[in-house]
């Protein structure tokens, strides 16, 4: 038996915490034991505790974003210069600043005598976990699963190379990102997101929010933020809406984009026809009676709302670029369109509310996709495979 400790260090609970929870609920328990810390607060704290997993809520000055934001927003700048100065005093510096957060963690690994360190986001915000595995001489495994690495440095990429055992991409354009910002190839594994075969029940979209029956519902679940893209969609929903009288758009997400796409819908004469509905942690039951589900990220490390829509048996349209190529075979389980084309999404859309016989070849390739690519317990045996090589290694006697 091994014990495991996983460190999120998001913010709002998006698609990392849900890949996390499924992984640490589907994990081998005679094998592997988890211990989870998060940074912030969200409802996936309790729901890991609902799971019988030691659960803790941790403070580090950059990325608890409960402390006031002069502190986080300054601290994680400084201490991103700090390693690109001097090399000891550099270091010293990057380790005062993520102070709290170190020490709480090894706290965690000498109470549970925890055998190997799992960082969940990605290494460039998580590279003080490189100087906990480090203190504490445990194994060291790296999860990336966003493409946020501009300042990753050489210094960063020296540090992490010398200390991470194995790096863990959620997607072929994931691998390739962090690989060309100087991560190990030799340690790099390809592991999808992926999903169960146990479908929730479904939550009626149109009771939930007052639609009318006969009402087709466009939804989009995301966090209303830049990368998303969703200005675009908007534009789209704005040229095939006259056309479409019977048809809405439904956000479910918050974020700093919230007004913005607001004005946007009342600019277009689509108040009434444009929801915003909030963060939902119902989102995966709603998308279930909802006529497609739509992705129009720039840049997105994988797009799980994809994979979950066609769970569901809900058709999808996604982006071309980052990780939603992995997902999306065009015209067969879904539209892959180029994130910067209205017309070509408004047509798309208008297809899947008018073509039945589309929808069902989508929905069909859709649950064949999931089950043959996308797979939980698939996926999450490799996750195990590498934890066990990584802690092989680890034991094997140093020459």
């Amino acid at each position: 038996m091994n014990n495991i400790l996983f460190v999120e260090t998001g913010i709002v609970g998006g698609g990392s915490f849900e890949s996390l929870y499924q992984t640490v609920r589907s994990l081998d328990r005679d094998r592997f034991t988890p211990v989870v810390a998060f940074l912030n607060r969200t409802h996936y704290l309790e729901r890991m505790r609902e799971l019988g997993v030691t659960t803790y809520l941790l403070t580090d000055l950059a990325y608890t974003k409960s402390l006031p934001k002069v502190i986080h927003g300054n601290v994680e700048k400084r201490a991103d210069k700090a390693l690109s100065a001097h090399p000891k005093w550099g270091m010293a510096l990057f380790r005062m600043y993520h102070g709290p957060v170190i020490r709480g963690l090894k706290r965690i690994v000498a109470k549970h005598g925890i055998d190997l360190l799992y960082l969940n986001d990605q290494i460039n915000r998580d590279l003080f976990g490189c100087l906990v595995a480090r203190d504490c001489g445990i194994p060291l495994i790296s999860h990336l699963r966003s493409m946020d690495g501009g300042s990753f440095t050489t210094e960063k990429a020296e540090l992490a190379n010398q200390t991470v055992d194995a790096y863990i991409s959620n997607s072929t354009p994931t691998k390739k990102y962090w690989e060309s910002r100087g991560i190990s190839k030799g340690n790099s594994h390809l592991v999808y997101n992926a999903v169960s075969h146990a479908i929730s029940a479904t939550v009626d979209v149109h009771k939930e929010f007052s639609i009318p029956d006969t009402t087709h519902v466009i939804g989009s679940v995301a966090r209303l933020i830049e990368l998303k893209n969703l200005p675009m969609l908007v534009d789209a929903f704005a040229k095939m809406a006259g056309e479409h009288q019977d048809c809405v758009l439904l956000f479910l997400g918050d974020g700093p984009q919230m007004h913005p796409l607001q004005k946007q819908a009342e600019a277009a004469g689509l108040s009434d026809r444009i929801i915003f509905a909030g963060h939902r942690p119902d989102a995966r039951e709603l998308m279930g009676t909802m006529d497609m589900v739509v992705l129009p990220s720039r840049n997105d490390s994988f797009g799980r709302v994809l994979i979950e829509a066609m769970q569901a048996r809900t058709p999808v349209i996604g982006a071309d670029s980052g990780g939603i190529v992995d997902i999306i075979e065009h015209g067969q389980n879904g539209f892959l369109l180029p994130h910067d084309a209205p017309e070509k999404w408004a047509e798309a859309m208008h297809a899947l509310l008018t073509d039945e016989a589309l929808r069902q070849r989508f929905i069909d390739n859709g649950l064949k996709t999931v089950s043959e690519k996308f797979d939980l317990a698939k996926q999450t045996e490799r996750i195990q495979a590498i934890i066990g090589s990584v802690l092989q290694n680890a034991s094997k006697p140093q020459e």
